[in-house]
């Protein structure tokens, strides 16, 4: 307190601030411990010391070192001279700067440097070591020098105001006339030309301008005589006139021709001006030539026909500029425009005049642009995507935040109910209570978890007891299977209903009923189908047709259903692979296929070898395997477990086939629907019973009232390419007026195989560019050295343009877009900027749009890009295709060998006699080293196959004994057991046919 100025404050207020005056106690302390005095001399007066002061002196010493250095030199001199100076000089030194003694001295020195310039004796006396100030100074000296030197010009002149720069202009000027003068006196022989006498004189008062004037005159005659009259007659005559008389003849004479001149250039003028005349077209022909011109006006003069012609040509030139034409009539004259193109230019003049309009009125349209609807069309495509994600999020947040209902969870385990009933059932792992219970008992808690139940027909009538639970909507899917007693049940148990199908598919049938009773296929065909739900509900309700077809990558793929089964409506999109072995339908015939007892043994063997050859080549590309009838489809199983047995180096391979996401499946055609693959194998099954025989028209299920909707499933199952293996060949399906549509469509699929395309069907459809703007962007490109084909589609979408592949000439590079007709014609956004694009792109498309403000407006910044990268993905030469797999020659050359025999044997022999003859005549000539205890057909084994009668190989090795295949000749079982079991089959079929024309009969 004692420290305090005031004693009377409370210490609870000093208290505060008792760290603040320690830590200015102890800087005190230090400052007055420092050196500063020394530093800063009788500056430095402690706590009053000025800092503003020393921070300005700081300064000076920084500038002073700036400007002058440091180290060594004579600026560094002058630099630390001035740190030594007395104080009382630097003030003096302030006090003339601040009085600008300094810039008047500069000024001074600049003016005497000026006149070192004009008088060159001062300059002398800058150079001398002489002070400047004085009597004898150097600016006294200059001013005497300047008197002395004005006195003596001044009386050269007469005004006595005149400053030295009028002088020396004067001065200059005398010089010339000097000059001028001297050339005058060298040049007195050639005025003798121009003048009588010489009467140029030189003096002050002398006057000139008429004789001057007299020479110019002469010397511009004589330029116009030399360079300027074109008539060599003409100026010749004027050099030869001798006398002044002769002169004024001439110039009387050009008088008078120059009126007449001018008369006649009038007329013309009017002439041309009532006639529209071109000057210069009507004298181009003349070469300048009186005489041409004048033989030209002759004879249009004795030609006045032609000036009616000429009227009707003025006539259309004035009607043409009163509408504003003078562009196009202009470019017609000119030639830049062939007559024959004037209504082009005139429609492409009226366009780009409505353009104008347009964008006059919309100004907006000046700033669209190719990027920006690029850009717009990108966020489309991602906020619609998005937007389908976001839906799918939000149906599963609404369902999370549902309320479960709990249900009775006291009392007997029996009593549960909703919830408690389900954690109950989850906590078990034996004696659950059955589905139905557990529907009936949980159905509300069931609902709020899973708000979507998926079940057939059959499943919900079983498991849902009616009443119990009820669908605000019910969706039917593949309805053209699902009966309408088989449907009401769902039906009734929802609130809508949506039936989804395509009823040119397959029917429901009672072959699903009675196949298990063993009934074969042919049985099947012949029971009547009935109607579905979809053929129910079509006439009563609304329908909304899916016309858009997405699952053949191929237009050769959906082409014959397409036609022949939807009257050409579906859009199909074309594939950027118009011929490639990888795409569209192959065809295989199987020369010695034989159809005995519903089923084709060297079809099944040709499938299932074309299977395992998929598996080696193809094994990224999804396989289904379709069969005509049951029987077909479990003897090419049995064919593809024989080859696996057989080659077990290829068995990895076909187990990659099971074991894709899409795996491998064989099924009849019953089967089928819903399945899809990238690659489908179809065995027709049917052909002749016996080799070289003819085809009977029993197709099965074909054969029926709707055996085409089961062909249209068949033949739209596969997304890159369809194999058709059949033993018949389209001429072998007769058909008449009266055949079912089943079995035409039948001859004509096998027809379109056989053939590999439809008629009028093609890619290139010889359709014109929709537009003169898409001709322009083809022309460009050809130009680039690209091959284009406008509109390439095939059904319902066309391309605008298709870049041709020229190392590749089935495939095309890239699809370019216009946004022409095509383009504004989609019913929306999602159609036209995102949908068809992905289908595209999906089947390996690559697309390019071209704005059509970006084309008119730079056409080459437009397909720079375009033509860069069409090089960059071009085949420079064809592309190596992996050759044609070779089972079909196996299967056919092991048919030939035993079709040798079978064909020369008596009809009416048995099955003992024929394998008995083959052995003789086929097997021992082929080779005939083997031992006779080792045959194929030795006795042992003869009387095991007349006995069993295998009909396959996987049968022949679960029925004959393992010691008489152990004992058999392994080249020669390998060579001759497939033509063996055949000749087997066909036995049993000759036996089968004989039984089913017995009970014909």
């Amino acid at each position: 307190m004692a420290l305090s100025r005031q004693p009377s404050t409370k210490f609870a207020k000093l208290k505060s601030r008792l760290a603040d005056l320690l830590k200015y106690s102890e800087l005190l302390q230090r400052f007055e411990q420092s050196d500063f005095g020394d530093q800063l001399g009788n500056v430095y007066r402690g706590l009053e010391t000025d800092c503003e002061q020393l921070m300005q002196l700081r300064d000076w010493y920084k500038k002073v070192r700036s400007h002058y250095g440091i180290g060594f030199g004579k600026r560094v001199a002058i630099g630390s001279g001035l740190f030594n100076l007395d104080g009382e000089i630097i003030k003096g030194v302030h006090l003339i700067e601040k009085s600008q003694i300094s810039s008047r001295l500069m000024t001074l020195v600049q003016h005497v440097e000026l006149e070192a310039k004009l008088l060159p004796r001062i300059s002398s006396l800058l150079g001398e070591s002489t002070s400047w100030l004085g009597e004898q100074g150097i600016l006294m000296q200059c001013y005497q020098q300047v008197r002395e030197t004005l006195i003596a010009l001044q009386r050269w002149f007469i005004s006595p105001d005149m400053s030295l720069g009028q002088m020396a202009h004067f001065s200059e000027l005398v010089q010339n006339m000097h000059v001028l003068q001297a050339s005058l006196e060298n040049d007195k022989s050639q005025l003798g030309g121009f003048l009588r006498s010489n009467s140029l004189t030189f003096g002050v008062n002398k006057d000139n301008q008429q004789t001057l004037r007299i020479i110019n005159c002469t010397a511009d005659f004589a330029e116009q005589l030399v360079d300027k009259i074109n008539c060599v007659a003409l100026a010749t005559r004027v050099r030869h006139l001798a006398s002044s008389n002769d002169y004024d003849l001439f110039r009387h004479d050009g008088a008078q021709i120059g009126l007449k001149w001018r008369e006649q250039i009038q007329h013309a003028s009017l002439y041309a001006q009532e006639t529209m005349l071109d000057r210069e077209q009507w004298l181009k022909s003349t070469n300048g030539s009186l005489s041409a011109l004048a033989e030209r006006n002759e004879r249009a003069i004795q030609q006045p026909r032609w000036l009616n012609g000429w009227i009707n040509f003025i006539r259309c030139y004035e009607q043409m500029h009163e509408n504003g034409l003078q562009r196009i009539w202009s470019a017609v004259i000119t030639g830049s425009l062939p007559i024959e193109k004037v209504e082009l230019g005139l429609a492409l003049a009226i366009h780009d005049q409505l353009a104008r309009e347009v964008i006059h009125i919309h100004p907006e349209l000046m700033r669209v642009s190719g990027s920006q609807r690029n850009a717009l069309q990108n966020s489309f495509k991602e906020y619609d995507k998005k937007l389908i994600e976001l839906q799918r999020q939000r149906i599963a947040a609404k369902v999370a935040c549902r309320n479960i209902p709990e249900g009775n969870s006291g009392g007997k385990k029996s009593e549960y109910t909703e919830l408690a009933l389900i954690k109950n059932e989850l906590g078990k792992k034996t004696r659950h209570i059955p589905i139905r219970q557990l529907i009936n008992r949980a159905c509300n808690a069931l609902v709020a978890i899973k708000p979507c139940f998926m079940m057939g027909p059959m499943s919900a009538a079983h498991y849902l007891e009616p009443g119990r639970m009820e669908f605000d909507l019910v969706v039917m899917d593949e309805a053209s299977q699902v009966k309408p007693e088989d449907a009401l049940g769902v039906i009734a148990r929802g609130k809508q209903l949506v039936v989804v199908g395509d009823p040119k598919q397959l029917p429901p049938t009672s072959f699903f009923d009675r196949s298990a009773d063993g009934e074969d296929d042919d049985d099947a065909a012949a029971l009547s189908d009935t109607d579905s739900i979809l053929d129910a509900a079509l006439p009563l309700f609304p329908m909304r047709r899916l016309r858009w077809h997405y699952r053949s990558r191929h237009e050769k793929l959906i082409a014959y259903s397409n036609r022949h089964f939807y009257n050409s409506d579906l859009v199909i999109f074309p594939s950027p692979n118009a011929e490639s072995p990888e795409y569209g339908i192959k065809f295989t015939y199987v020369s010695k296929g034989r159809f005995s007892n519903q089923h084709n043994i060297e079809e099944a063997q040709a499938v299932a070898e074309a299977v395992l050859q998929h598996a080696q080549y193809r094994p990224g590309e999804s396989l289904g395997v379709v069969a005509m009838s049951s029987k077909q489809r479990d003897q090419i199983e049995r064919a593809i477990d024989e080859l696996r047995r057989n080659r077990p180096e290829f068995n990895d391979a076909i187990d990659g086939l099971y074991a894709m996401e899409e795996p491998l499946f064989v099924k009849n055609l019953e089967n089928v629907q819903g399945d899809e693959r990238d690659v489908i194998f179809i065995s027709f099954t049917y052909g002749p019973s016996e080799y070289g025989g003819k085809v009977y028209q029993r197709f099965g299920p074909i054969n029926s009232n709707v055996g085409w909707r089961r062909l249209n499933v068949l033949f739209t199952r596969s997304k890159k390419r369809m194999h058709v293996f059949s033993s018949m060949r389209s001429e072998d399906v007769l058909t008449s007026e009266t055949s079912k549509l089943g079995v035409i469509s039948l001859k004509g699929f096998l027809q379109f195989a056989e053939r590999g395309k439809l008629d009028s069907l093609t890619t290139h459809t010889g359709r014109a560019p929709d537009s003169d703007f898409e001709v322009a962007v083809m022309e460009a490109l050809n130009h680039a050295g690209f091959e284009c084909e406008p509109q390439v589609g095939v059904a319902g979408f066309f391309i605008d343009l298709a870049v041709k592949d020229p190392g590749c000439p089935g495939r095309y590079l890239m699809g370019i877009e216009c946004d022409g007709a095509a383009y504004h014609s989609a019913k929306s956004a999602r159609d036209r900027d995102r949908l068809r694009q992905d289908v595209l792109e999906r089947l390996g498309w690559r697309i390019s749009r071209i704005w059509s403000t970006d084309w008119f407006s730079n056409p080459d910044e437009v397909l720079s890009p375009i033509i860069r990268k069409l090089n960059e993905i071009k085949t420079l030469s064809p592309e190596v295709v992996i050759p044609s797999f070779e089972y079909v020659e196996k299967i056919e050359s092991s048919a030939e060998v035993a079709s040798e025999s079978i064909d020369s044997l008596m009809p009416d022999s048995g099955l003992k006699e024929q394998l008995k003859y083959f052995a003789k005549h086929v097997i021992e000539v082929a080779l005939p080293d083997v031992d006779e205890d080792h045959r194929l057909l030795r006795p042992a084994m003869l009387e095991a196959l007349l006995e069993h009668q295998p009909l396959s190989r996987s049968e022949f090795v679960e029925r004959i004994p393992h010691y008489l295949r152990q004992a058999t000749d392994l080249q020669e079982a390998q060579r001759f057991l497939d033509p063996v079991l055949a000749l087997i089959d066909g036995a049993e079929a000759e036996t089968n046919d004989v039984e089913f024309e017995s009970e014909l009969i």
